[in-house]
């Protein structure tokens, strides 16, 4: 960002070194804190989780530089408005804000080449790549607006809201993709279908009058329609039986001391609720312990380890909602030794 406020507002660093000198120092400061509680409330976590991750910034999920090139795609349904908003060469002398328009854009290019620099890739990677690109979206839309007649933003409106318009009508063909159909089911879907095929209708009447203004609604109504009401049916595409959460209240004998073996998801300790210890298993004591243990790592454990695995009581939690079956699946799936 303060390269491309730099390369945008032609700033003096000589005569502005103190504010960038505190912006760098404020960012430092906010961006460390979280490091500095964690340090001294969890020193040990800490260090176990850096070690891992430092290691899997090189071998693991590592992908090619140009990754990140669909970027856009994670705006949702900003897709097309966001991929002609890149189009600097042809908006920089057309918009009003020319400075803000040239500086959004380059903050998210700096932005983007400065995230593919770094061997490790995830789409989640790029929250910070759709602020900038927010903002550059926001100002082109604002001049497609006020251009009606311009060709692109006819391009623009009729091939995004068309494409929206026909995403409302196919919700109709639910009942040929989901097979679950309780009363639960018929009245979501009787609740949705109603709903999109009202925006699918005020898309269409407001298209043909070329009325782009109100067609920006459209898009609120249908991130409303799916965040409202279609996240209601997430239960119906669950595609495994044996999904089985971890939680506490589910263990046998949960008073017990906890520690894990070599490796725990951090969403995993979230999501159980208690703290546990990474221990050798070597050093853990005779009797009155749980011992949490990945299912990818399961096999090692038990080969190293066959003495605690015969003596244990074991419980299974299969945290993958929507399958099974997959190796890549199987850190999601929990198995709790407990010896008593």
């Amino acid at each position: 960002m303060i390269l491309a406020y730099y390369f945008s507002f032609k700033v003096k660093f000589k005569s502005h070194w103190y504010k960038v000198l505190s912006f760098l120092i404020l960012g430092v400061a906010i961006g460390g804190s979280w490091y500095l509680y964690v340090r001294f409330a969890d020193p040990q976590t800490l260090k176990d989780i850096a070690e891992t991750e430092t290691q899997n910034w090189t071998d693991y999920h590592t992908r090619p530089f140009y990754y990140y090139w669909s970027f856009f795609i994670q705006s949702g349904i900003w897709t097309i408005p966001a991929l002609v908003s890149l189009a600097y060469p042809y908006f920089k002398s057309k918009l009003k804000h020319k400075t803000i328009y040239k500086f959004s854009f380059l903050w998210t290019v700096i932005a983007i080449i400065l995230l593919s620099v770094v061997p490790e890739k995830k789409p989640r990677y790029l929250v910070p790549v759709l602020i900038p690109l927010a903002l550059n979206t926001a100002m082109v839309l604002q001049y497609l607006f006020n251009n009606k007649k311009n060709i692109i933003s006819k391009i623009v409106h009729y091939s995004h809201y068309s494409i929206l318009g026909i995403v409302c009508i196919a919700i109709l063909a639910l009942p040929l993709i989901i097979k679950t159909h309780t009363s639960s089911f018929w009245l979501l879907y009787i609740i949705l279908s109603l709903t999109s095929l009202s925006i699918a209708y005020f898309i269409f009447y407001n298209l043909k009058r070329k009325q782009f203004e109100k067609l920006f609604w459209a898009n609120i109504f249908l991130i409303l329609m799916i965040t409202l009401i279609g996240q209601s049916g997430v239960f119906l595409f669950k595609q495994n039986d044996n999904y089985n959460p971890l939680e506490a209240s589910k263990l046998q004998n949960a008073d017990l001391p906890k520690f894990y073996y070599e490796y725990l998801e951090p969403e995993i300790i979230w999501e159980f609720g208690e703290n546990t210890i990474k221990i050798d298993p070597n050093q853990l004591p005779e009797k009155d312990f749980q011992l949490l243990v990945s299912g990818n790592l399961v096999n090692q454990f038990e080969s190293k380890f066959p003495d605690i695995a015969k003596q244990a009581r074991i419980q299974v939690f299969d945290r993958n909602y929507y399958r099974t079956g997959d190796r890549k699946r199987k850190r999601f799936i929990i198995y709790v030794y407990t010896i008593k």
